[in-house]
């Protein structure tokens, strides 16, 4: 009997030491999430569509920028509150899906068909979840990826990123890619695929507002397979340099923007490898159904579900 209460306590401890290594990201979970009602413009439909954040459980009824009731929630999303001109349209590609008793984030690719003014026009949309905010209303006459302040303080180290993910990748080598007003057009060749990633960077600002970064720690994850629900998912940071970094991702990127000390958004030039022992200033955590860098293309149906996410020391 003594035996057996002492293995029962080890286990228990063990248990509790597994548990404490593991610190969960705020609103990871994705139980609670905010709707954010946006009227569109009449010359696209005028209809009324929900855009959602996960967040503390919120409405909102109106054509403004959505602020964030908590200062700690780190997430945003691929879904697009546009004024383009003075029209408003939204776009809406990660959403709340059921999961048992609760709910999970689905990321999809999607082909929107719009008439405006008489004209068809045909969007695809990558469904992307990352941490940072996006700028709102979204401008869509420039550069998409300076609406996205991309990553979020932090000065831990973590050993890796935890999730829960689901998947749905086509295995067909094609892609759909839609440029505007240009009728959509199959690309043949090209296999699209889901992905997941963690960076850590140390990030300085110049005296002229630049942002510049070294990368702390790298951790890439290619999902192009169909699966169920994998549960507890351990994605390992690699700290310091990556010899050949074609085996994990490349060190730069060169759409990275975040916003400078005076409100500005700028392009983080990462330039390096930070240094052993470095710590960081920023995480960067993305998840997305689409893993093509090409942008209006993607493999129209593909869908990646995140649950859980967390990281661990």
């Amino acid at each position: 009997m003594k035996r057996i209460i002492t293995i029962t306590l080890f286990l228990l401890s063990l248990v509790s030491g597994i548990r404490a290594q593991l610190q969960s990201i705020p609103y990871g979970d994705f139980e609670t999430w905010a709707v954010h009602y946006i009227k569109e413009s009449k010359v696209v439909g005028g209809q009324t569509r929900a855009i959602y954040i996960p967040a503390p459980k919120d409405t909102l009824w109106e054509n403004k920028p959505y602020i964030y009731k908590d200062a700690d929630d780190p997430w945003a999303t691929s879904n697009d509150y546009i004024n383009f001109m003075g029209i408003y349209k939204t776009s809406t590609s990660v959403e709340p899906d059921k999961r048992g008793h609760g709910t999970a984030a689905k990321l999809s690719i999607l082909q929107e068909d719009i008439t405006v003014i008489g004209l068809d026009m045909h969007v695809i949309l990558a469904g992307t979840l990352y941490v940072g905010r996006t700028r709102e209303p979204f401008n869509a006459t420039g550069n998409y990826n300076a609406n996205v302040d991309f990553g979020w303080p932090y000065e831990g180290t973590p050993k890796a990123l935890v999730f829960d993910y689901k998947s749905v990748i086509s295995p067909d080598s094609s892609v759909t890619q839609c440029a505007g007003f240009s009728k959509p057009k199959t690309i043949h060749h090209i296999f699209d695929h889901a992905h997941a990633y963690c960076y850590l960077q140390r990030r300085w600002e110049d005296n002229l507002g630049n942002i510049h970064a070294e990368r702390v720690a790298t951790a890439y994850m290619k999902i192009d397979y169909t699966t169920d629900w994998v549960n507890g998912h351990v994605l390992t940071l690699h700290y310091g340099e990556i010899v050949n970094p074609n085996t994990i991702e490349q060190l730069q990127r060169t759409w990275m923007f975040a916003r400078n000390s005076s409100g500005r958004m700028v392009r983080v030039r990462e330039e390096g490898w930070a240094t052993p022992g470095t710590k960081p200033t920023h995480i960067c955590i993305s998840f997305s159904a689409s893993g093509l860098e090409q942008g209006g293309a993607g493999h129209v149906g593909n869908a990646l579900w995140v649950d859980n996410v967390c990281l661990q020391y």
